[in-house]
């Protein structure tokens, strides 16, 4: 298996190289992402430490986009949830 990967290699020099370019730039791509995910994330913690509840959804919404499946952003987003719901409940009781 080895012996013919470096033959392949051998033959296909601008099809590897295109190849290793590519993976580059894809993880390049993908640390911009978590790295603006992450931004956006803790600009929702503020707002959420602020009680802005509606702009801390709004940053972690935003942050979802480039990172879908952020287990913390997942969770941050159920607590605004909690919190929006306890707060509009605590009004309406008036406690």
């Amino acid at each position: 298996e080895k012996k013919r990967n470096e033959e392949f290699e051998k033959n296909n020099p601008e099809f590897c190289q295109s190849f290793v370019n590519d993976m580059k730039e894809r993880k390049k791509a993908s640390e911009k992402k978590q790295e603006t995910s992450e931004v956006l994330r803790l600009k929702g913690n503020k707002c959420f430490k602020n009680k802005d509840f509606e702009q801390a959804l709004i940053h972690y919404m935003e942050a979802l986009k480039n990172t879908p499946f952020d287990a913390k952003l997942l969770l941050n987003i159920a607590q605004v949830s909690t919190s929006r719901t306890l707060s509009i409940s605590s009004h309406c009781v008036g406690v």
